[in-house]
C-alpha cells in the first residue's frame, strides 16, 4: 500500500471509529475482532457513556482496573456498546453471550478478564434478577440464534404478534448481518411489543389506538438507569435514552414493510 493510500485508510479508520463513539453507525463484533483498534475502548469511554463508566471505575479495584484484565474488560464492553448501540445500562445477557461467543471463535478463548465484564455489569446492577451468575460455564452457546430464539428472549404473549415478528425476522435474515438482525428484533420486542403488553395486557392487535402509541413512544424517551450503593442496595435513575431514535425509525420500518406485504400479497 502506497502512503497516500495509507493515510486515505487511516482517516477512514479513524471516521468510523468517532462515528461509532458517537452511536451514528453500529461495528459488527466479527468486523471488531478483525480490526484490532486501541483508540476504540477510550473514544467509547469518553462520548459514549462517561457516567457509566465513572460508576463502574468507582465499583472496581483500582489495580483491576487498570490491569491487563481490566483493559480486556473495558474493551469488552466498548465493543458491545460499538456493535448494539447505547450505553452499558443497555448492554443485555444476550449481548455478553454473542460477545462471548464471538470471542472464542475467533480463538481468543475465554482468558483472564475474558468475563470480567459481565461480573462488572451485575455489579453496576444491570442485569436481571435471574440471569446467569456467570458466563463461565457457558461455553456451549453457539453464537448466533434463529429468528425464534430472539424473539423468545424477550417473550411476546400475543401469539399472532409473536409469529408475526418471527416471519418478519425471517423475510429479512437473508438481507442482514447477524448483528443488525438481532438489533432489529431487539428493538421490536423488548423495546416496542414487550412494552406495549407489559402495560396494555391482552392487547392483539398492531392497530394501536392513538393513546397507546403515544403513551409507548413517551416511555420510550427514558429509561431506569440502576447503581449498586456501597451499602448494596439499587439507586435508581431515570435518564434519557439515547437510541430512541433508532427504535423510532425500525419499529416505522416495520409497520410499513408489513403494509407492503398487505398489499402484494393480501393471502399472507
Amino acid at each position: 500500500m502506497n502512503t497516500a493510500a495509507a493515510v486515505r485508510a487511516a482517516n477512514i479508520q479513524s471516521g468510523l471509529l468517532v462515528l461509532a463513539a458517537a452511536d451514528v453507525i453500529r461495528l459488527s463484533l466479527p468486523w471488531q475482532m478483525d480490526w484490532h483498534s486501541g483508540n476504540l475502548r477510550a473514544l467509547v469511554e469518553e462520548c459514549r457513556d462517561p457516567e457509566g463508566f465513572a460508576r463502574l471505575k468507582e465499583l472496581a479495584r483500582p489495580e483491576r482496573w487498570a490491569s491487563a484484565g481490566g483493559g480486556r474488560a473495558r474493551r469488552a464492553l466498548a465493543r458491545i456498546m460499538a456493535a448494539k448501540g447505547g450505553g452499558l445500562a443497555d448492554i443485555t445477557v444476550g449481548d455478553a453471550l454473542e460477545y462471548d461467543a464471538e470471542l472464542r471463535r475467533t480463538a481468543h478463548g475465554v482468558s483472564s478478564g475474558g468475563t470480567l465484564y459481565y461480573a462488572w455489569l451485575r455489579e453496576l446492577g444491570h442485569m436481571p434478577a435471574d440471569a446467569p451468575t456467570t458466563l463461565r460455564f457457558l461455553e456451549k452457546v453457539t453464537g448466533q440464534l434463529t429468528c425464534t430464539q430472539l424473539v423468545d428472549r424477550h417473550p411476546v404473549a400475543s401469539p399472532g404478534i409473536r409469529a408475526l415478528l418471527i416471519d418478519y425476522l425471517e423475510e429479512r435474515r437473508p438481507r442482514l448481518d447477524y448483528s443488525t438482525l438481532d438489533n432489529l428484533a431487539r428493538h421490536l420486542t423488548r423495546n416496542f411489543w414487550a412494552d406495549i403488553e407489559r402495560h396494555h395486557p391482552g392487547l392483539e392487535t398492531l392497530h394501536l389506538p392513538a393513546d397507546v402509541a403515544t403513551a409507548w413512544k413517551e416511555r420510550l424517551r427514558t429509561r431506569v438507569e440502576r447503581r449498586r450503593r456501597t451499602d448494596g442496595s439499587i439507586e435508581e435513575t431515570v435518564v434519557e435514552r439515547s437510541d430512541r431514535v433508532m427504535i423510532f425509525i425500525t419499529v416505522r420500518a416495520f409497520y410499513l414493510d408489513i403494509a407492503r406485504w398487505a398489499s402484494e400479497e393480501p393471502t399472507r
